[in-house]
């Protein structure tokens, strides 16, 4: 068995084969048994079904999916502007939708996760310290991504756009630490 479904074992066993560590990387209903190794086709597996149409997953989210994260308890969508009502999957992790640039995501008939660098920077961008830095110093140290290419994403954002001189600082602060040690 690849995956262990809250509906297949029931609510409460799914909840204490979570707590007791059987089962790992839950996301949602979804886990893995603790003798099965999460891959990223897996991940994929677990978490593409619950993705809308026309959004793509980013943020933490992606990074669990690329193996720089753990599971998150929330999936940070991307969309275009003007899509207000996506709506969460039976299953699903609630969701946060970010609308607007779009720029990076796959090409149509890809898996809808976007790359290592547009997910760093929109984990930096939206979600807590805690949470985004951890991952995007992994993602820098296994060299999926670098800090040229995260400045360079970032650079195709207009320089008016609220948070984006933080998150250059981030990085750059990110990729000072992880050179000196």
């Amino acid at each position: 068995m690849l995956l262990v479904d809250r509906s297949t074992v029931g609510g409460t066993a799914f909840s204490r084969l979570a707590r007791e560590g059987l089962i790992h990387d839950v996301l949602g209903d979804w886990g893995f048994p603790a003798d099965v190794r999460s891959t990223r086709a897996l991940r994929m597996h677990i978490v593409e079904p619950l993705i809308p149409h026309n959004a793509w997953l980013s943020g933490p989210a992606a990074l669990w999916v690329h193996g720089h994260a753990p599971a998150p308890n929330v999936l940070d969508l991307i969309s275009h502007k003007g899509a207000h009502r996506i709506l969460a999957k039976p299953g699903s992790p609630p969701l946060r939708l970010h609308a607007g640039n779009v720029m990076g995501v796959p090409d149509a008939g890809s898996p809808p996760v976007v790359s290592v660098a547009r997910a760093c920077v929109d984990a930096l961008w939206h979600s807590p310290g805690a949470q985004a830095l951890p991952a995007t110093a992994s993602a820098l140290r296994s060299r999926a991504t670098t800090e040229a290419e995260l400045l360079e994403l970032l650079s195709r954002f207009d320089n008016r756009t609220p948070g984006r001189r933080r998150v250059c600082e981030l990085v750059a602060a990110l990729a000072g630490a992880l050179a000196a040690t």
